[in-house]
Formats: structure tokens, sequence, C-alpha cells
């Protein structure tokens, strides 16, 4: 009995203990690997959701880009429109400086056609007084051929005198329509 209780003393308690720290290691793995598992779970979830936020944005960039593009074109042609515009506007300021210059031109002209119908009205009002005075000097005088003779000098000189008034007249006129379409439009 004493050897009994030499053995009794002497067995080894150790495998419950082994297998209750075994139990308690396999239940933390098992419990880390859950937490493993639902921490890839979310994981993935963020994941589609942030994929799905990529697309979102990368559809939202190309619809931008487009945009801008659009954007650009119309960009493009808007300023050839204006240069070609400012070209047309400056073609006519420079059209419109050159009719000023040749409407001031043909003021001119105007005032000088109109100086020279004066003085040929005057040279007429003149030769006038000159034929009335030989019309006198005839009537006065016995020498009929010679005043006959200063007559017809007197009278062609007035009709050439007349001749170039009409000219003159027709090309003032002509100026005068000019100079008033001119002004008017």
């Amino acid at each position: 009995m004493a050897l009994n209780k030499i053995r009794r003393r002497h067995v080894d308690y150790t495998w419950p203990g082994f297998v209750d720290a075994l139990s308690s290691l396999l239940m933390v793995i098992i419990f880390v690997l859950m937490i493993f598992v639902l921490s890839q779970f979310f994981l993935s979830q963020k994941m589609n959701g942030q994929d799905e936020a990529l697309v979102k944005l990368k559809t939202n960039l190309i619809e931008l880009s487009e945009l801008l593009s659009i954007e650009r074109n119309v960009t493009i042609e808007l300023t050839s429109n204006l240069t070609i515009f400012e070209n047309k506007i400056n073609i006519i300021q420079s059209k419109l400086e050159q009719e000023k210059i040749k409407n001031d031109n043909n003021k001119e002209k105007l005032q000088e056609n109109e100086k020279t119908i004066r003085l040929s009205k005057f040279k007429i009002s003149e030769l006038e007084e000159i034929l009335n005075k030989k019309i006198e000097e005839v009537l006065n005088s016995k020498n009929i051929e010679a005043v006959v003779h200063n007559d017809n000098t007197a009278r062609v000189q007035l009709c050439n005198e007349n001749h170039i008034l009409g000219k003159i007249l027709k090309e003032l006129e002509k100026v005068n329509i000019y100079v008033l379409a001119n002004t008017c439009a």
C-alpha cells in the first residue's frame, strides 16, 4: 500500500491541463480567424463600393472631358468668327474713310464748279451788256456792215460761253446728284 501511495503521488495529471490549454488556444485561433473573416468581408464590401464610386467618377470625368472638348471647339469657332468680323469691320472702316475723302473731293469740285458758274454768269452778263452797247451803237451808227460783223462776233462768243456754261451745269448736276446720294446713303 505504501507503494500504491507512492505511485499515486507520482501520477501525472498534466493531460487535462494540456487539453484545456489546447482547447483555449483553439478557441482563440478560431476567434481570431472569425475576426479576420469578418474584416475581410467588410473590406471587400468597402472595396466594391469604392470600385463603384471609381466607375462613377470615371464616367463623370469622361462626360466632363467631352463637354470641355465641345467648349474648346465652340471657343475656336467663336474666335475665328471674331477675327473674320474684325477684318470685315476694318475693311468697312477703310471704305468709309475712302468714301469720306471722295465726298470731300466732290464737295470741293462742287464749290469750284459753282465758282465757275458764277464767273460764267458774270461773263455772260458782261457780254450781254457789251451786246446791248453794240446794238445801241448799231442803231446810232451808219456803218451797218461793221456793226453786223461785231454783232456776229459777240453772238459767237455768247454762244460759246452758253455752251461751256451748259456743260458745266450738267457736270454740276451730276456731282450734286452723286453728293446727295452719298450723303443720304
